[in-house]
């Protein structure tokens, strides 16, 4: 029974184990999983404000651009070159004090070069005398790659790849040729030059390319996009004053040998355009900020779900299986009753006798102590089943052997059907004389039970006969040889006329 109990909790172990695994080593993958991605939306956001934080200052760029443009500066668009150069220094420094917190030396060197390149033209004044297209570009060119390098570029949830497309690829670019466009049709004073003209019509050319792209991008960005009624209402103002402007200019500039205009005009609505743009800009980068802010809230909603969901598991697998473990072993605690239990009188049955024995006589050969063997039989038991039947023999049984039970009252003696009408008792630590009392007064409440028995030659009522052997520490008989022996002093009981305890000794039986 032992190696049942121990083969028990081996299957009970294993059972909770393999799935304890399982499930830690899916939340384990499913979390890096999560995180990953996690982390990657972490850079997009990233890439997402280091791109603002550079496309900011390249507004200022071309604002500084357009203002000294200008021919003729007038005391307020002064006061502007000088508030825009502060604004792209002080956009610098911090830009500059947030390279140390980039982990990515690749965009660190990207920022940090484009830091140094907008200083060199800030502090030595060459937007005063060059024009900045290249410089322009070349940032516009290092936003696209701090982009993909950030992963933003790569995104594959088509909302955010269109919000990204818009705010890096096209508005960035359609201010620029606005920039382009303002700073050409700012320099004319007087005279206009066909190559002039052709130079505008390409700039024209390629801001409509743009309006058309970035028409495309809002358009399928209808049924995606939750802010979508500002996004549209800024495109449609971008696109109405961007065709104010060409209408502007073909009519003023293109038609005309000479300007019919004064460069603060064509300066405040160039820079109308750029400053819808820039709204325009602003409003897509704040919806795909928030979309991916969404997402990566999402990721650990659904990181925190599979916390809670294993960890929900794993206490739901322990506490299942402690119940079942705890339901088998009542299970197997039952079936090993049914092993070693008379189904009837509840009494330990022979196949227990058997290990019993051999257990308490090793015991008692240790402690050095007697060990009782008492064997009874019912006397005249078949005829008792012949006249009232095997219900009553039944009950006969169970009466007999409840009688027998309540007699034994220290933890050590223990009772056992051996078969049939026959019972017996194991007692420790018995004398010859306290044992032949305990034996008879066995035999006497059986006998004031008052078991009707009127085939019983030796009364009236249900007896037993008893055999008692005292098996000393030394006796070396074995427990065949011990049970025979008890036995023949059993038979000597039945022979003497029932109802009696006889004792066997080494010579002879005595009678109690």
């Amino acid at each position: 029974m032992v190696t049942n109990k121990n083969s028990s909790l081996k299957y009970f172990i294993l059972i909770v184990i393999i799935p304890i695994i399982s499930i830690i080593s899916i939340a384990i993958f499913a979390y890096s999983y999560i995180q990953d991605e996690a982390t990657v939306l972490k850079k997009e956001l990233l890439g997402l404000e280091k791109s603002n934080q550079i496309q900011e200052i390249i507004f200022d760029i071309q604002r500084l651009q357009g203002l000294t443009n200008i021919v003729i500066k007038d005391e307020k668009c002064q006061v502007d070159i000088k508030y825009t150069t502060t604004s792209i220094k002080t956009k610098l420094l911090q830009l500059q004090n947030d390279i140390r917190k980039i982990e990515d030396t690749d965009i660190q060197r990207d920022i940090e070069s484009f830091v140094k390149s907008v200083q060199k033209y800030i502090k030595e004044e060459v937007y005063c005398t060059t024009n900045p297209s290249a410089l322009i570009q070349k940032s516009i060119l290092k936003v696209e790659q701090i982009a993909y390098k950030t992963r933003l570029g790569l995104n594959s949830e088509f909302k955010s790849y269109l919000l990204m497309n818009t705010i890096v690829f096209i508005l960035p670019k359609l201010l620029e040729y606005n920039g382009q466009a303002r700073g050409i049709i700012s320099s004319i004073t007087k005279d206009v030059t066909m190559e002039q003209k052709y130079t505008i019509l390409t700039q024209i050319s390629k801001i409509e390319d743009r309006l058309f792209r970035l028409k495309s991008n809002i358009e399928y960005l209808k049924n995606e996009c939750e802010s979508y009624d500002v996004i549209d209402k800024l495109y449609k103002d971008v696109f109405y004053s961007h065709k104010m402007l060409i209408t502007f200019v073909k009519e003023n500039v293109l038609q005309h040998s000479k300007t019919l205009y004064s460069s603060n005009d064509i300066f405040k609505q160039n820079s109308k355009n750029m400053q819808l743009l820039m709204a325009l800009y602003q409003t897509n980068s704040d919806e795909l900020k928030h979309t991916l802010v969404e997402s990566i809230d999402i990721k650990y909603m659904i990181l925190y779900f599979i916390i809670f969901t294993s960890l929900f598991s794993l206490f739901f697998i322990l506490v299942i299986n402690y119940i079942f473990h705890i339901k088998n072993k009542e299970f197997i605690h039952k079936v090993e009753l049914l092993s070693i239990t008379d189904s009837m009188t509840k009494l330990n049955n022979r196949r227990e006798f058997d290990i019993t024995f051999v257990k308490q006589q090793a015991i008692q050969k240790r402690l050095q102590k007697n060990l009782v063997f008492i064997m009874m039989d019912i006397d005249h038991f078949k005829q008792y089943n012949d006249k009232y039947g095997h219900q009553a023999g039944d009950n006969a049984l169970i009466e007999v052997a409840t009688s027998l039970k309540n007699n034994l009252n220290r933890a050590n003696d223990m009772a056992f059907r051996l078969g049939g009408e026959e019972f017996g008792a194991l007692c420790s630590d018995m004398n010859e004389e306290e044992a032949l009392r305990f034996a008879d007064k066995i035999r006497e409440d059986i006998k004031n039970l008052k078991i009707e028995h009127k085939g019983n030659s030796a009364c009236e009522f249900v007896t037993i006969s008893l055999g008692v052997m005292i098996i000393r520490p030394d006796n070396r008989a074995t427990m065949s040889d011990i049970y025979n022996k008890v036995d023949t002093a059993l038979y000597e009981a039945k022979e003497r006329g029932r109802d009696c305890v006889k004792l066997y000794c080494s010579n002879s039986v005595n009678e109690a």
